[in-house]
């Protein structure tokens, strides 16, 4: 890595605008092609708090400016950032901020290019964009009582629940944002966090089962997070007496599965065959998990049904739920979706080139395959794993978008999983040594689920990308940062 001759690690990086204190930049500021011969990318778009902002020259330059020229002279961002300036090689420049960059803000970003490269013209002196961070947000996902698994007094339950982010939290910042309270007595949350630092699952313990009902109360607030957000959420613990249904939830994957918690483990001993059933007469299998029971439907069900659960139900102590518990639910048809059963990238082999995928209620899909030459695969993956799709637009082509149908030699139920597979030969010219990204999508046009009104046809990629043609055309751009938003839910 070669550093910025006489560059201070730490610095400020700053414009005219630097004092003012929040972002409120034009986030979607992006320059002309006329950029393309001397930056072949950068940071732009709707990017994480933790993420660096990078610019990409088009090709190696001869000298590193830094000694004759001020850092907040060479890259600056409005508002001010603290952070380092760094070469990586002769091609890349990578500003690291010192802290993560505040959610919601926004930022123009200028690079002195002539001091880069003095021969670029007057009118491309400068290239200036845009960059949004983020916006954060909380959500509980869901949370539910357990008997204590190591334990063996009945009384002694968990709490076990999930709260989603929407961007990258810190551990410490997530953990003082929820408390849990029984009859007035804080209870210890454990946490474990994903190493991306958007799902955060707790464990609340010490929960009991009186002589009476009670309550647990989650509260989770945003103060920490930035985000304004005070909500709570009651939990009803049975008594220790008391042997009861706790929670009903319906999973409609491949397989539609209803699962039933109870408050205690059941007994074992205990056949449960016709015990837990569908008021319509549907038949459902039932498989036996520690307090849980799953119920799998013989046949795919969709509107609302009704699960009973009979009262002769016994919990390892003996208890009985005393009367019949009856619940409704909905159960839908699985949407149209597709999976990827691959990489999403094709190697040409001897053994050909067929790209496997998982799909339901689709008639057909629209398909796009990228080629990236073999004489720029070395540079794809200088930034790019075998799947990757970063800088894309730098070192391949569309070679092939179209509608292609999705059929089958034998009938098969289109409103179920189904396997298909494309072989890459029938569509296109496959070149060895090269590479194929290749992406799927579908709108209404494809689908075989029945629509009363036909939605705004809108992609839903898979296999990554989501360029448009033009994209190619144009000077490319860091960025695309994905997250999951959870409208009406930031005052949970």
């Amino acid at each position: 890595m070669l550093r910025l001759p006489g560059l201070l690690a730490a610095l400020a990086l700053m414009s005219g605008a630097c004092d003012r204190p929040g972002g409120t930049a034009d986030a979607d500021l992006l320059p002309s092609i006329a950029y393309a011969p001397y930056v072949a990318g950068f940071t732009a778009g709707t990017i994480s708090s933790q993420d660096d902002i990078i610019v990409e020259f088009a090709s190696p330059l001869t000298e590193l400016p830094g000694d004759s020229i001020p850092p907040d002279g060479l890259f600056t961002l409005s508002p001010r950032v603290d952070g380092t300036l760094r070469y990586e090689g002769r091609t890349r420049l990578r500003l690291s901020p010192a802290e993560p960059l505040p959610n919601g803000n926004s930022y123009t970003a200028s690079l002195n290019l002539r001091a880069f490269r003095p021969d670029v013209p007057d009118s491309l002196a400068t290239l200036t964009w845009g960059i949004r961070i983020a916006e954060q947000g909380v959500r509980l996902d869901y949370a539910r009582l357990r008997p204590d698994p190591v334990s063996d007094d009945a009384t002694r339950q968990q709490l076990i629940g999930e709260l989603q982010t929407f961007d990258f939290a810190a551990e410490e910042l997530v953990e003082v944002s929820l408390s849990a309270k029984q009859a007035g007595r804080d209870l210890p949350v454990a946490w474990t966090h994903s190493p991306g630092g958007r799902t955060h699952n707790f464990i609340v313990d010490g929960v009991q089962r009186g002589a009476e009902t009670s309550q647990v109360e989650l509260r989770w607030r945003g103060d920490a997070l930035g985000v304004s957000l005070d909500s709570t959420r009651t939990i009803s613990v049975p008594s220790s007496t008391t042997f009861a249904v706790t929670g009903v939830e319906v999973e409609q994957a491949t397989d539609q599965v209803i699962t039933v918690f109870f408050s205690d483990p059941l007994d074992s001993e205990q056949d449960i065959t016709g015990l837990i059933y569908l008021a319509d007469g549907t038949e459902v299998k039932l498989s036996r998990q520690g307090n849980a029971v799953l119920a799998y439907p013989a046949e795919r069900l969709t509107g609302s049904r009704e699960i009973i659960v009979d009262r002769s139900l016994r919990s390892t102590l003996g208890g009985t739920l005393g009367a019949n518990y009856t619940q409704s639910i909905r159960l839908t048809d699985l949407k149209p979706a597709i999976e990827l059963t691959g990489e999403g990238v094709i190697v040409p082999s001897s053994q050909g080139a067929t790209f496997p995928f998982r799909a339901v209620a689709l008639s057909s899909v629209h398909v796009r395959i990228i080629r990236v030459y073999a004489d720029n695969v070395t540079q794809f993956l200088q930034d790019n794993r075998l799947d990757g799709s970063s800088q894309l637009t730098r070192v391949g082509r569309p070679v092939f978008s179209a509608d292609v149908p999705l059929e089958s030699d034998e009938p098969i139920d289109y409103l179920a999983w189904n396997l298909f597979a494309l072989d890459l030969a029938d569509l296109i010219s496959v070149e060895p040594g090269a590479l194929y990204h290749v992406e799927l999508d579908f709108g209404p046009r494809h689908s075989r689920f029945p629509c009363e009104t036909p939605p705004e046809d809108k992609s839903m990629l898979s296999g990554g990308g989501g360029l448009d043609d033009a994209a190619f055309d144009r000077l490319g751009y860091y960025g695309g940062y994905e997250y999951d938003y959870y409208y009406g839910d930031r005052s949970e």
